[in-house]
């Protein structure tokens, strides 16, 4: 099985300008589980967000 990217999912560009994108951390903890990937998910559990779960952009 393909083993996802914490970096891929975490990070989002609009293509045309380059603009960094929203990336909800439910929604990327989802992905990793769904994967199998229960290490990755807890990493990323750790990772900030503001009050919306919005990843932080840095």
């Amino acid at each position: 099985m393909h083993q996802l990217e914490i970096s891929d999912l975490i990070t989002a560009v609009e293509p045309r300008s380059g603009r960094r994108l929203p990336v909800r951390r439910a929604e990327v903890i989802q992905q990793l589980l769904e994967s199998g990937d229960e290490r990755a998910a807890r990493i990323v559990a750790e990772l900030p967000t503001d009050r919306d779960g919005v990843l932080g952009p840095v």
